[in-house]
């Protein structure tokens, strides 16, 4: 399931219209119809902590990071906090690298170094202003 598909689950499963739920996040309802159909690139974590709070849900299974809906608060794995905070592709790699033996992991950390060296596979950083977009 999508990020969109969730959120659609989550607020049928609460018994809310599109109406509803954008009157009790505090947005338009078009707003709430973008969410759901994937027509937006970025939704403000605030905003994603809102409806997890909302939904009862971990904001990690809102974002399709997870498959586990534990509520914030609950105990969640590792590799799912990683997910939530760094992206799916970063717990891939951290569930990659723990199944390496330990030369393995040494090989491993050595070509991230010699990667992170080169200032042509980093990226650019950026100032940011204001809250964090996810």
């Amino acid at each position: 399931m999508t990020m969109g598909q969730r959120i659609k689950a989550c607020r049928k499963a609460a018994n809310l219209t599109q109406k509803q739920l954008a009157a009790k996040m505090g947005v338009k309802e078009a707003a709430i119809s973008k969410w759901e159909h994937g027509r937006v690139d970025t939704i403000p974590r605030s905003t994603v902590e809102a409806l997890a709070e909302l939904f009862g849900v971990h904001p990690c299974y809102l974002m399709a990071f997870s498959d586990d809906s534990t509520p914030t608060g609950g105990e969640s794995s590792v590799y799912d906090r990683v997910a939530c905070e760094l992206g799916k592709d970063a717990s891939d790699i951290l569930k990659d690298f723990m199944t390496m033996n330990e030369q393995g992991k040494q090989l491993a950390l050595s070509m991230v170094q010699s990667l992170v060296c080169n200032p042509a596979n980093m990226e650019q950083k950026k100032e940011t202003l204001g809250a964090q977009a996810i």
